[in-house]
């Protein structure tokens, strides 16, 4: 009886120590990552100055926008808002010798509207501080062409961006280009016009 009490002890103890081990899967992070490489176009222009010009001092970050924030509005279509992680971009250290760059970017699971890398001028504007960052390229159907992810009203555009949907644990690739020249034709020419 002894010996059929210590066998039905082990039984019961290994069964329980089995349930408490597999009974629910929470070793997925309540997060998810958005990762890739972009592939940067003309960074020569970083070349010949260090920077856009030396009024332009600057980084280049990589940001993600939630849902619905780039969106269509009456005057095109644009970030509505300020991206997901602009308290904590990724902050890309150019060196004109090399023309990718690996990002990583932990979310919340959920859909996200763009996935965009961008020029931070430190430029004062007097007028919306919109204009302080030429974005200069987005995630979207096309991974081997830069878009700028952008249009406005009676002015040629890009295609939008990509929409983004991640589920807990998830580690997705997102892969893009972008055109490092664009900042001087925002700065230049796009925040002149608006």
């Amino acid at each position: 009886m002894k010996a059929k009490n210590t066998f039905l002890s082990i039984v019961m103890g290994t069964a329980l120590a089995i349930f408490a081990f597999t009974g629910c899967d929470d070793s997925k992070p309540n997060t998810a990552t958005i990762h890739g490489t972009i592939t940067f176009k003309n960074l020569y222009t970083w070349t010949q100055s260090g920077t856009v010009s030396s009024a332009d001092s600057g980084v280049v970050e990589v940001v993600i926008f939630g849902d619905s924030v780039w969106a269509a509005s009456p005057g095109g279509t644009f970030a509505q808002g300020a991206p997901y992680n602009a308290n904590e971009p990724v902050i890309l250290t150019i060196d004109p010798a090399d023309s990718t760059y690996e990002y990583s970017i932990e979310v919340e699971p959920g859909t996200y509207s763009a996935v965009a890398v961008g020029y931070r001028t430190n430029r004062s504007y007097s007028s919306a501080s919109g204009k302080k960052t030429a974005t200069l390229g987005v995630h979207w159907d096309h991974p081997d062409s830069v878009s700028y992810g952008f249009t406005f009203t009676g002015v040629p555009g890009y295609p939008a961006p990509a929409p983004i949907t991640v589920l807990k644990g998830d580690d997705v690739e997102i892969n893009f280009r972008a055109d490092y020249k664009f900042a001087a034709t925002w700065f230049n020419v796009w925040v002149n016009m608006f």
